[in-house]
């Protein structure tokens, strides 16, 4: 299975807000595959396939990462994303509402992140 824009969106967004050079990110991002997607009303969560492009850190580091925010579809759904990081890898993005249902579909989205960044990051066309 391949990611989303949402997903490939979230990724880079992540790059830039830790500020975290994208080069590997950028060469081999339609590489990334995608083990697992599960969608139910309280949120979303995805989980990737090991993969070179995805290493954020050292080995050793494993931690959570809140910092990226957006708005779903037409109806401007508020919703936040955590990332999970393991062995110096992102191997899950976790969606979730604030108070409303995740939707079913996204038709459209927009990230925040880094104190009001909105866009693209990197100026990649995902």
């Amino acid at each position: 299975m391949k990611p989303t824009e949402l997903e490939k969106a979230l990724l880079a967004a992540f790059f830039t807000d830790n500020q975290i050079a994208p080069k590997e990110f950028v060469r081999a991002r339609n590489a990334i595959e995608v083990a697992d997607r599960t969608v139910c009303r309280g949120g979303y969560m995805v989980t990737f396939k090991p993969h070179q492009c995805l290493k954020v850190g050292p080995s050793n580091q494993d931690y959570h990462y809140v910092g990226i925010t957006g708005l779903l579809n037409r109806e401007k759904i508020n919703v936040g994303f955590l990332f999970y990081i393991e062995k110096g890898y992102i191997t899950t993005i976790e969606g979730f509402g604030f108070g409303e249902a995740w939707p079913r579909k996204i038709a459209s989205y927009e990230l925040m992140y880094g104190g009001g960044n909105k866009g693209p990051a990197f100026g990649l066309k995902i």
